[in-house]
C-alpha cells in the first residue's frame, strides 16, 4: 500500500494566481478578501500565505490627500445646452450612498431615486458625450447614465485615467480591486451595469 504524505493531494496555485495573491497581500488585503476575490478556499490561501511568510496581516495604510480644487482639468467640458437634466436639481445626480445601518426600505428608496436619474440619462441626446467627459474627469456622481463603479469599470477596461485623482467610494474601489485581481489571473469578472456600459465598450476609446 502506497503511503501519501499529508497535503500531497492538495491543489497548488498557478504562477499567475500566486502572483495575484502576493500582490493583493502586499496591498493589505486580508485572507478572506483574497479568497473572495479569486474565488478560492480560505484554507488554501491561508496555507499559501504561511508558506511564503505572508501570514502576518498588515492592513495597508491609506494616505488621504486634500482635493486640489484649483487643479486644471484638460478634458473639455461639453456644451450641455440640449441635455435632459438642465432643469433638474444637481443634488439628484450626486446621491449619498446609504449606510448599512439604514432599513431595507430606505435603501430601496435610494436605489429607486438613482434609477429615476439614470432613466433621464437614457433618454438624453447628450448621453454619450456626457459619459466620454465623465470618464476623463468625473469620479463622483451619476454622469451619462453611469454610476461611480460603472465608470471605474470602464476606465479599467478602456485604459482611461481620470484626471481628478481623488478617492472614490468604498463600493467603487471594491469593484476596481475585484476587476484588477481577476484580470491578473485571466478570470472574467462580471458586474451588473446599465446598457450604456456595453455600448461604450463596443465603441472602445
Amino acid at each position: 500500500m502506497v503511503e501519501r504524505k499529508a497535503g500531497q493531494n492538495r491543489k497548488c496555485f498557478s504562477e499567475q494566481e500566486a502572483t495575484a495573491i502576493k500582490q493583493l497581500r502586499l496591498e493589505g488585503k486580508s485572507t478572506d478578501t483574497i479568497a473572495a476575490m479569486l474565488h478560492v478556499g480560505k484554507d488554501r490561501v491561508r496555507r499559501f500565505l504561511k508558506q511564503n511568510k505572508l501570514d502576518v496581516y498588515q492592513p495597508a495604510k491609506r494616505h488621504r490627500e486634500a482635493i486640489d480644487q484649483n487643479k486644471v482639468i484638460i478634458a473639455e467640458y461639453p456644451d450641455f445646452k440640449n441635455a435632459a437634466c438642465r432643469k433638474m436639481p444637481i443634488d439628484d445626480f450626486f446621491p449619498v450612498s446609504p449606510s448599512n445601518s439604514l432599513s431595507a426600505s430606505r435603501r430601496k428608496l435610494h436605489m429607486e431615486k438613482v434609477e429615476r436619474v439614470i432613466d433621464v440619462c437614457r433618454n438624453c441626446i447628450e448621453q454619450e458625450k456626457c459619459l466620454d467627459y465623465a470618464l476623463q474627469a468625473e469620479p463622483h456622481g451619476i454622469w451619462g447614465g453611469t454610476t461611480e463603479g460603472e465608470r471605474e469599470y470602464l476606465r479599467l477596461r478602456l485604459g482611461i485615467k481620470c484626471e481628478r485623482d481623488v478617492l472614490i467610494s468604498k463600493k467603487s474601489r471594491q469593484i476596481s480591486n475585484a476587476w484588477r485581481s481577476s484580470a491578473m489571473i485571466g478570470v472574467p469578472f462580471f458586474i451588473k451595469h446599465s446598457d450604456i456600459v456595453e455600448k461604450r465598450l463596443a465603441r472602445r476609446a
